[in-house]
């Protein structure tokens, strides 16, 4: 239950966190997958695919810069929390470009 309560601290410290390369990073995977994105249904889906691709980029990027080893991320409460942190990032970005793309299409009819 401590996990649930202490979230919004957790979210708001994510978010502080996050440098410029983190930024660019989300910003690009969230635009791919938010014009990839076709339907409302799809808006609420993606982003899990979005966070997972997020995850993946940063465990794999960093090591192949440095040249030092791959090691997964261990699977305990804090990947979770990165990883519903993400979900509601991408949600909201996505959410964005998804309302952009939409209006545009829109208009060019």
């Amino acid at each position: 239950m401590d996990v649930i309560t202490s979230f919004h601290a957790y979210f708001r410290e994510f978010l502080h966190g996050m440098d410029h390369y983190h930024l660019i990073q989300a910003a690009i995977i969230a635009l791919f997958f938010g014009m990839a994105t076709a339907s409302i249904t799809g808006l609420f889906i993606v982003p899990v695919v979005a966070a997972l691709v997020y995850i993946g980029a940063d465990t794999i990027i960093p090591p192949l810069v440095h040249h030092t080893p791959i090691v997964m991320p261990a699977m305990n409460t804090a990947l979770l929390k990165e990883g519903v942190a993400l979900y509601i990032i991408m949600l909201i970005a996505m959410a964005v470009v998804f309302t952009i793309k939409k209006v545009i299409l829109n208009i060019r009819r």
